[in-house]
């Protein structure tokens, strides 16, 4: 059967918004996954991140392609003198890595701007109240490349 539906609201001339109801939820919006193309959750690997931890997203962020998640963990945790321990999650994807010259290291400049650009989003979350700077951090980044070579024969 239907597991989720996706729902797309278009606003001209902003960027659509997004929703996502899922089954599981019994058919209530996932507020981790507003606003994000129906792809991308998977991609992102955030429904395994929410199976462990209370997600809180943290907006705005700078770039189209990336989330930003305050966690905390689901269940019984140790609680230390500031309360439960948390975690501030960025997650972000590349659609735009070509590897066209793989003799030459001009490729691994995206890779590395991508991760900066990480690292900035990191930066501007922290300075959000709710996040501060106790809660440790996680990057993750989901690079799909395309590969341009010849083969071997």
């Amino acid at each position: 059967g239907v597991v989720e539906v996706d729902v797309t609201l278009a606003q001209s001339p902003q960027i659509p918004r997004y929703a996502c109801f899922m089954a599981k939820n019994g058919w209530k919006e996932a507020p981790y996954r507003r606003d994000m193309r129906p792809t991308f959750p998977v991609l992102l690997e955030v429904d395994r991140l929410a199976e462990k931890y209370d997600l809180e997203r943290i907006i705005p962020v700078v770039g189209r392609n990336s989330q930003v998640y305050l966690g905390t963990p689901k269940g019984e945790v140790a609680r230390g003198k500031l309360g439960k321990p948390s975690t501030c999650f960025v997650r972000m994807i590349t659609h735009a890595l070509r590897m066209s010259n793989l003799a030459d290291d001009s490729w691994m400049d995206w890779p590395e701007t991508l991760l900066l650009g990480a690292v900035d989003e990191l930066e501007r979350a922290r300075l959000n109240p709710k996040v501060g700077t106790r809660p440790n951090s996680h990057i993750f980044a989901h690079f799909m490349a395309v590969i341009d070579i010849d083969p071997v024969t």
